[in-house]
């Protein structure tokens, strides 16, 4: 417990705050230096290989910007044990139908991301099996509102000839979270925080093209409530006295104890003052000056706070 009357303005004041932390994969990344435009990627949609033919595709980048950092990333998030990224190239050797998939191209510089997708069909099955081409289609709503602790999963809807692969994109990054996981088309989200607060993205890729679909998902929450605090106390000096105190919110609020006496003093000894386990109880053991007594809730979407009053009084005296 920290008495600090800075703290206390600190939590007095405290406003909802957001903790949006995007995912990175990074593999061997390149850096150059130069003026600040904006990236773009080239690199082919579709690769077709055969059996152990060895490739290397250059991740192409318009952008000769301030720090560029180009990075070839795996749709599972770890490549195959004969791909890896030397330079700005994904070298994949002796070809193997492990190795078909979609990889990405990220190139990142301080003026923004881009990114392309390509997708690798190794094998003469995989390139001659498609009879006809329809272009993929995708449906998903524009935007889902998700509870701060719900669990959700999401479907993204595809058609198109050949079946597309569908990769789910968070914040324009491979998804890196273990409270979001893909499975097939869906994206199940469990346990949501204010860190899957962001855009998803997804794509649908086969060989007759690539189409994506943007959703906007917004973690909501309820700041807290105080719904109980002590009554004022009084209190002889030197006897103890408790407060409690009880709050709600979404998520759970975490309880703060302050004390400020009538003398200004902030805080109270630490050997003199004892908090519950669940920090809804604070027992002054020794009580020496009057003050008021402050209950704070605080969560990721704000506080709220109840004061109560401590009175101390001398014993009285007889004879």
């Amino acid at each position: 417990m920290n008495f600090g009357l800075n703290s206390i303005v600190g939590f007095l004041l405290c406003v909802k705050c957001y903790l949006n932390v995007a995912q990175v994969t990074q593999t061997n990344p390149i850096l150059t230096f130069g003026s600040q435009t904006p990236p773009d990627v080239a690199i082919p949609p579709v690769l077709q290989l055969k059996t152990g033919d060895d490739v290397r595709i250059p991740c192409n980048t318009t952008a000769a910007a301030g720090k560029v950092t180009i990075t070839w990333t795996h749709e599972t998030g770890v490549f195959p044990s004969n791909v890896q990224q030397i330079g700005v190239d994904l070298v994949i050797m002796n070809a193997a139908r492990v190795d078909s998939g979609i990889y990405l191209c990220h190139v990142n510089n301080s003026a923004g991301v881009a990114y392309k997708l390509l997708q690798v069909i190794v094998g003469e099955a995989a390139i001659t099996g498609a009879t006809s081409l329809i272009q993929p289609k995708v449906s998903l709503p524009d935007h889902k509102t998700v509870l701060y602790g719900e669990n959700v999963t999401l479907n993204c809807h595809v058609t198109g000839s050949p079946t597309p692969s569908v990769l789910w994109l968070f914040k324009d990054r491979l998804i890196n979270d273990d409270h979001m996981k893909q499975e097939g088309n869906k994206l199940h989200m469990t346990n949501a925080t204010l860190k899957e607060d962001g855009t998803l993205t997804c794509v649908a890729k086969s060989l007759a093209g690539e189409v994506r679909g943007h959703m906007n998902v917004y973690v909501v929450g309820i700041m807290p409530v105080i719904d109980y605090m002590s009554e004022s106390a009084y209190a002889l000096v030197g006897s103890s006295v408790t407060f409690r105190c009880q709050a709600s919110g979404i998520p759970k609020p975490h309880l703060y104890w302050y004390f400020i006496s009538v003398t200004g003093e902030v805080g109270i000894p630490e050997s003199n003052y004892q908090i519950s386990p669940d920090h809804t109880r604070l027992t002054i053991h020794s009580a020496h000056h009057s003050g008021t007594v402050w209950c704070i809730a605080r969560n990721s979407y704000g506080a709220n706070n109840a004061k109560s009053y401590l009175w101390t009084r001398l014993p009285d005296l007889i004879g």
